[in-house]
């Protein structure tokens, strides 16, 4: 997604939130985001909120994602959004579960649909 269009996908997701349109994409998921996760986390989270989720700030442990995943409603999604620059903290969570880059939110919400096949980042053993 062009970094010019940033702007405009909030916007965007307010304008179809506000029609009906936006307002579930994200319903039940619940985004984690490392620290360099690109474009910035505030505009990450204004995304995913105008699409009904949540995006949370932190890199979880493995214990506490396998324990939320583990007594997850049928309806809830937890998702780690990572970038190659924060790869080593997310190293021992990939082991659990898959790690997305953020396109996975930017996509979601201009296509409306999460698709989870192509965004995600491959970590590489240390």
């Amino acid at each position: 997604l062009p970094i010019l269009l940033l702007p405009f996908l909030h916007l965007l997701c307010s304008v179809l939130n506000l029609m009906g349109f936006c307002e579930k994409v994200f319903s039940g998921i619940t985004f984690y985001c490392s620290p360099h996760v690109r474009p910035p986390t505030q505009t990450l989270k204004e995304i995913v909120n105008a699409g009904s989720g949540e995006l949370i700030e932190s890199i979880p442990s493995v214990e506490k994602m396998l324990e939320l995943r583990s007594l997850a409603e049928e309806d809830e999604m937890y998702i780690m959004v990572s970038c190659p620059d924060d790869i080593a903290l997310v190293r021992d969570i990939s082991a659990s579960m898959p790690i997305y880059t953020s396109e996975i939110i930017l996509s979601g919400a201009l296509h409306q649909k999460v698709t989870f096949n192509t965004w995600r980042v491959i970590v590489p053993p240390e």
